[in-house]
């Protein structure tokens, strides 16, 4: 959750080998938080082969990109 009273950008971007799953797959994308109050709410699966997969399971305000 976003909760910062100045302005500025929380991305928040898939890496090590845990990418962050949206819209089908493809390339990892990268969640922005901007605003106070925006938030998200990342689930994290076993993908079958020990390693995580990051799924988003909710929010309110963030962008995808």
């Amino acid at each position: 959750m976003y909760s910062e009273a100045t302005t500025g950008l929380v991305d928040i971007i898939g890496g090590g080998g845990n990418p962050l799953i949206l819209n089908g797959g493809g390339a990892t994308p990268t969640v922005t938080l901007d605003t106070q109050g925006q938030s998200v709410h990342l689930i994290c699966i076993d993908n079958g082969t020990g390693n995580g997969d990051w799924y988003i399971a909710g929010g309110d305000g963030y962008t995808i990109s």
